[in-house]
């Protein structure tokens, strides 16, 4: 009987794939326009924001119960949208793939942990934080 011989996961593959992917999104994306919807608690009044950003007033020239509910992030970030030229759904997808990349990079030692125990011993072992942990624990 012959064995099969399977070939380990290649991470060059795995990450071109995904690179794949993830410029398929954005071509899809690229040409759908981002719609501001008249919800004056939402949409419109984060794009009324950025206008008055834009103009030198900060977060509108009167002071109300919504400029204390709504933070300005969103604000902020239309206003870079703007200034990048590149559409706001675009801007959005560009922005929801970082965070996503950098979650992955975060959960690393948790998934290998998970998925290969013996390959995530030597890894923990590098850390600084198990480390500090470990030295913490044997001063209790």
């Amino acid at each position: 009987m012959q064995s099969i011989n399977r070939k380990r996961f290649s991470p060059v593959l795995f990450f071109l794939f995904l690179f794949l992917v993830i410029g398929f999104r954005l071509w899809l994306i690229a040409g759908i326009p981002k719609m501001i919807l008249y919800t004056p608690h939402d949409d419109l009044y984060f794009a009324k924001a950025a206008d008055s950003i834009i103009h030198g007033e900060w977060l509108g020239t009167t002071y109300t119960q919504m400029t204390l509910i709504k933070g300005p992030f969103y604000a902020f970030f239309l206003i870079g949208s703007f200034l990048t030229g590149l559409p706001l759904f675009f801007n959005e997808t560009v922005f929801y793939v970082i965070g996503c990349f950098s979650l992955f990079i975060a959960n690393k030692p948790v998934a290998l942990l998970l998925l290969s125990p013996q390959q995530a011993d030597g890894v923990l072992r590098k850390s600084k934080c198990v480390s500090h942990l470990k030295a913490s624990n044997r001063r209790s």
